[in-house]
C-alpha cells in the first residue's frame, strides 16, 4: 500500500506541476482522500487545488451524479469554481438536485450562487448573453424559493425583491424567453395581504405590499392601498429611531421616486370614462399600464400610455431588419409598437376581457404612436408630454441602452409617428415636453404607445 501511494504522490505532484495529459480523476481523488486522511503529507492548498480540478473538470461535462456520487469532498468548491464553470452549468446542477435527487437545499444552495456569479475574465457576445439569461433565472428560482419556502424559510419581502429584478437586462429582454407568470406574482400578493389583514407586521412585509400595490404588480394599481401599505411600514420605525431594518431606507427611497400620484383610475370597462381621467389598461413587464384620456369622441376615447413602455434599444433587437427605415410607415419603430397588442395582455383572461376594446386606427393598428398633429390638436396639459418612468418599471435603470431620462423634470424622451424633414428620422417629444427630430436608430428615446379605446355605453 505504501508503494501505492508513493506512485500516486508521484503522479499527483506532476500533475499539479505539469498539468498531465492523462487527467485520471480517481487517482487524483484517491491522492486527495489519503491526504486528507494523514497517510500522505501535502500542503492544504495542493490538495484543494486537486479538489477543484475534478469539481471543474466533471461540472463541465455536467456529469453532476458522478461529482456527487463518487467524489463528494470536491463539492465545497463548487463555490470556488463558479466563474469558470458558469451559470448555465449552475443552474442545471440545481435543476439536478432539486429534479432527480429531491433536494430542495441544495436546489436553493445553487441557484443562489448562480445568481451571484458572473463571467470569469473578458466575456462577451453571445458567451455573455448566455451567462447573463442563466443570472436571470437563477434570480427568478430564487424568488419562488423565497415565495414557497423551497430549501429556506420563506421571506416574501426578499421574494418581491428577487420578481422585481428578474429581466431587468436589455439582453435578457432581447434574447431570453419570459418564465415568470401573473398567476405566482399574484399568489405572492395574496399570502401577503392574508399576513396584513391578520394583524402581522414585520419589516418589510407591507413595503412589499405598497410597492406590488403601485407598480401593479401581481395586483392592480392602486395608489390609496400603496399609502395605506406605506404607512403601515413607516409605523414600525416610529418608535425605533436606531432601527437597522434596511426596509426603512428603501421604502423612504421608493417613495421618493414613486410616481403613483393618480388617486383615482378607472377601468376600461367603465361608463363614464372622460377627457382628464386615467385608466389602467393591460400590462407590460408584468405591471399594469397607465394610461391618459386625451379625448373622447362620440363611443371610443384616445388614451396615450403615462409612461415609455420601451426603449429603442429593444426595438432594434426585436425588429432587427432597419433597411425600412425611410419613414415612419415601413420603420422597425411601428412594427415593434404595432405588435405591443400581444404584450399588453398575457393571460387568456386579460385576452378575452379587454383585448376586443382597442379600436384599430387609420393604418390598422390597434397600438400605435401619436403624430406631431394628434398632440397638438389634443391641446394636451402642461404635465402629459412628460412621459413618465416608474421606478421599478425601469429597464437598466434607464442607463446605458436605456430610455434617456431629463435631470430637471424627470421625464423621457418618445417618439411620434411624424416623419422628420430628412429620410430615416422622426420627430420625437424631448424631456421638456418640446418637438425635435432624430434618426430611428437614435438610443435613449423610448416607446410611449397610444390606443383607441371603445367606449361601454
Amino acid at each position: 500500500m505504501k508503494r501505492n501511494l508513493e506512485k500516486l504522490k508521484v503522479y499527483a505532484n506532476e500533475f499539479m506541476n505539469n498539468g498531465n495529459s492523462d487527467f485520471d480523476p480517481d487517482k487524483l481523488y484517491t491522492y486527495a482522500v489519503a491526504v486528507r486522511n494523514g497517510e500522505i503529507e501535502e500542503d492544504r492548498k495542493n490538495v484543494d487545488y486537486i479538489l477543484r480540478s475534478i469539481l471543474y473538470f466533471f461540472c463541465r461535462g455536467e456529469n453532476f451524479a458522478d461529482v456527487i456520487e463518487k467524489y463528494p469532498l470536491t463539492l465545497p468548491y463548487l463555490s470556488d469554481v463558479a466563474s469558470g464553470i458558469g451559470t448555465q452549468v449552475l443552474y442545471d446542477f440545481a435543476c439536478y438536485y432539486r429534479d432527480e435527487l429531491g433536494n430542495d437545499e441544495k436546489f436553493f444552495e445553487v441557484v443562489d450562487l448562480g445568481e451571484h456569479t458572473y463571467p470569469k475574465g473578458l466575456s462577451g457576445g453571445m458567451g455573455l448573453v448566455n451567462q447573463l439569461i442563466y443570472n436571470d433565472l437563477c434570480r427568478l428560482e430564487l424568488a419562488r424559493c423565497y415565495k414557497d419556502g423551497v430549501g429556506v424559510e420563506k421571506d416574501y419581502p426578499i421574494a418581491l425583491r428577487h420578481y422585481l429584478r428578474y429581466r431587468t437586462d436589455h439582453l435578457c429582454q432581447k434574447w431570453a424567453e419570459d418564465e415568470l407568470t401573473e398567476e405566482e406574482l399574484a399568489d405572492l400578493y395574496a399570502k401577503m395581504k392574508s399576513e396584513s389583514d391578520a394583524e402581522v407586521n414585520y419589516p418589510g412585509l407591507h413595503f412589499a405590499l405598497a410597492v406590488m400595490s403601485a407598480e401593479g404588480f401581481g395586483t392592480p394599481y392602486d395608489v390609496s392601498a400603496y399609502r395605506k401599505y406605506y404607512e403601515k411600514e413607516m409605523e414600525n420605525y416610529e418608535n425605533g429611531a436606531n432601527d437597522d431594518s434596511e426596509y426603512r431606507e428603501l421604502m423612504e427611497d421608493y417613495d421618493s421616486n414613486v410616481s403613483a400620484s393618480f388617486s383615482q383610475v378607472k377601468e376600461p370597462n367603465e361608463k363614464d370614462i372622460k377627457a382628464g381621467d386615467v385608466v389602467r389598461f393591460g400590462k407590460y413587464n408584468h405591471r399594469d399600464v397607465i394610461w391618459h384620456v386625451l379625448r373622447v369622441e362620440e363611443d371610443r376615447a384616445l388614451l396615450l400610455s403615462v409612461d415609455c413602455l420601451e426603449s429603442n434599444y429593444i426595438v432594434h433587437a426585436k425588429c432587427g431588419d432597419f433597411s425600412t427605415d425611410e419613414n415612419y410607415e415601413d420603420s422597425a419603430v411601428r412594427q415593434f409598437t404595432s405588435d405591443l397588442d400581444r404584450a399588453l395582455f398575457p393571460t387568456e383572461e386579460d385576452t378575452e376581457n379587454f383585448a376586443d376594446l382597442m379600436i384599430p386606427d387609420e393604418q390598422n393598428d390597434c397600438v400605435f404612436l401619436l403624430s406631431k398633429e394628434e398632440i397638438e390638436k389634443c391641446g394636451l396639459p402642461e404635465a402629459v408630454p412628460l412621459a413618465g418612468a416608474r421606478e421599478q418599471a425601469m429597464i437598466n435603470g434607464y442607463d446605458g441602452c436605456g430610455v434617456d431620462v431629463d435631470e430637471g423634470t424627470g421625464a423621457s424622451p418618445w417618439w411620434t409617428s411624424t416623419d422628420g424633414d430628412k429620410e430615416g428620422r422622426l420627430v420625437f417629444v424631448n424631456g421638456i415636453g418640446e418637438f425635435e427630430e432624430a434618426p430611428m436608430q437614435m438610443e435613449g428615446i423610448g416607446i410611449r404607445p397610444a390606443v383607441w379605446l371603445k367606449l361601454k355605453k
